[in-house]
């Protein structure tokens, strides 16, 4: 009877297995570092900016934002928070991340999986790439 019946012991292991691994797997409390961070300066924004993607270069904020029918990139200037240029990206689109190449913004989108490709110094929309 023993020999037919061994399998029920497998659920058992499992727990027991499950139990070693989990609690090795477990940073010890002492193992654990805690860091700390200090604000160093704090900058105007504009509230109603969803902001999806940022780049600083110098004293300019490049910001993609995002909602379907609000989505933008905008320059931005970083100390007073006075949008310079912006461009809509229209309601097709929900702005995500951006990024800075040479002298080219590439800004993701959400849903449509778009990449738009601009220019940086005029912001204007230079192409598209599918992703």
């Amino acid at each position: 009877m023993l020999k037919k019946t061994w399998w029920l012991a497998l659920p058992f292991a499992g727990l027991v297995i499950f139990v070693v691994v989990s609690a090795a797997g477990r940073p010890d409390d002492e193992a654990t570092t805690v860091q700390s961070v200090q604000v160093v300066n704090t900058y105007p924004h504009d509230p109603d900016a969803f902001s999806q993607g940022l780049v600083v270069e110098g004293d300019v904020l490049y910001e993609g934002t995002g909602h379907y029918g609000e989505s933008t990139l905008r320059k931005v200037d970083l100390t007073t928070g006075t949008v310079q240029m912006q461009i809509p990206l229209g309601p097709r689109y929900f702005g995500e991340g951006i990024t800075i190449l040479g002298n080219r913004i590439y800004q993701l989108t959400w849903r449509e999986h778009v990449c738009i490709v601009y220019d940086k110094s005029t912001l204007k929309a230079i192409g598209s790439l599918p992703y």
